[in-house]
């Protein structure tokens, strides 16, 4: 059995995904498979912690058989590192003190692996203007620390390889592409409730004030929408008026739920819509293509490698109205396309379990 360190943060809530989420199921997964795993979290936050805390600072947040998490400090995590014979240190989530790690490394002979959720570099390019300047510096420091030293670069899609090799020299040899998995839940949801043929619901997952969401070009494309078609925006700030219309087109903004919750409402509807100009993946994607869920995504969606246009779902360029429309028209007119897509996107993405996925890390574990 391998004793597996992971750094980073892992999420306890059980709202919606993310970075942090993948996190805690690969953390998960790992023990389960009857590894030993150690995740460590620093204390991030500085309004909730002072100096002497992070510098010293050790929690213990659950420690179980196969399972243990600490919330630690500077010095507890470079003991740690020292201390503990770790087989692999993988920084799972972009987090600047994981560059301790990379520091100790002539001290221990683990194999250190980094994987990239985001490329940090372009998002302060293009994404977050308003970061402190020297903020960006230290993330940048950090960023091209990881992808320098790590003995392995995992990435979720070529399209986040192509955009990190812009910024820092990228070794093939270093770069391995390796998904994100999908709860069990939505891989066993069957439709519970069945709509008329003409009456379609499709679904949209994002911050509409985040640029690189779409959610301007998403509109534009729903500008013909077909009578009776519901259209659901899942986000974390919902308007003052929940829904709004547009056209023949009913728009209700949901706030984000748990996994269980989001599965369920899932359940009944017939489109998901990712627009975004920039996302290393999308998790919510594959999930609603479990559900049974007809995609439509942009080439420029990291899991667009799942869809083959015509017979699971529809890939489009970003910003291709036109493209978008014909696409959208076509699935609200034609039920019997719908049901024969949502049926071959549920096979898509069937292989994707954080089982196998978890499964697939340990066999790049183990080329030491």
């Amino acid at each position: 059995m391998l004793r597996l360190c992971y750094i980073g943060r892992y999420d306890t809530a059980e709202i919606f995904r993310g970075p942090d989420k993948v996190a805690r199921r690969i953390a998960d997964e790992m023990a389960l498979l009857g590894h030993h795993v150690y995740f460590y979290e620093y204390f991030f936050s500085g309004k909730s912690y002072g100096y002497m805390t992070k510098l010293f600072g050790y929690d213990t947040i659950e420690n179980s058989a196969g399972r243990s998490i600490f919330r630690v400090g500077v010095f507890p995590f470079i003991f740690a590192m020292l201390r503990q014979r770790f087989d692999v240190i993988h920084i799972i989530t972009f987090e600047r003190f994981a560059i301790l790690a990379l520091c100790l490394k002539p001290f221990f002979r683990a194999l250190i692996v980094y994987s990239t959720h985001g490329i940090v570099r372009h998002q302060h390019a293009y994404l977050r203007s308003h970061v402190k300047r020297s903020l960006k510096i230290k993330d940048y420091i950090s960023e091209f620390l990881f992808y320098k030293f790590s003995d392995l670069l995992f990435f979720l899609s070529d399209q986040s390889v192509s955009i990190a090799s812009k910024y820092y020299r990228i070794p093939k040899e270093k770069v391995v592409i390796i998904a994100n998995g999908i709860d069990g839940i939505f891989h066993e949801t069957e439709k519970r409730k069945k709509r008329r043929q003409d009456d379609v619901a499709l679904v949209f997952v994002g911050d509409p004030k985040r640029p690189e969401k779409g959610f301007d070009f998403f509109l534009q494309g729903l500008e013909r929408g077909a009578r009776r078609t519901e259209v659901f925006v899942i986000c974390e700030n919902i308007p003052l008026v929940p829904v709004s219309t547009m056209n023949d087109l009913n728009i209700h903004y949901v706030r984000k739920m748990q996994t269980q919750k989001y599965a369920e409402f899932l359940a009944d509807k017939d489109i998901y819509v990712s627009a975004s100009s920039y996302d290393p993946f999308s998790i919510a994607a594959v999930e609603a293509m479990s559900a049974g869920l007809v995609p439509i995504v942009t080439r420029e969606t990291g899991m667009s490698r799942y869809v083959e246009n015509g017979v699971n779902g529809f890939v489009i360029g970003f910003g291709d109205i036109q493209q978008f429309k014909k696409v959208l028209d076509l699935l609200i007119a034609n039920g019997r396309l719908r049901k024969k897509l949502s049926s071959n996107a549920r096979s898509a993405v069937s292989m994707l379990s954080w089982r196998s996925i978890a499964e697939e890390y340990l066999r790049w574990y183990g080329l030491t």
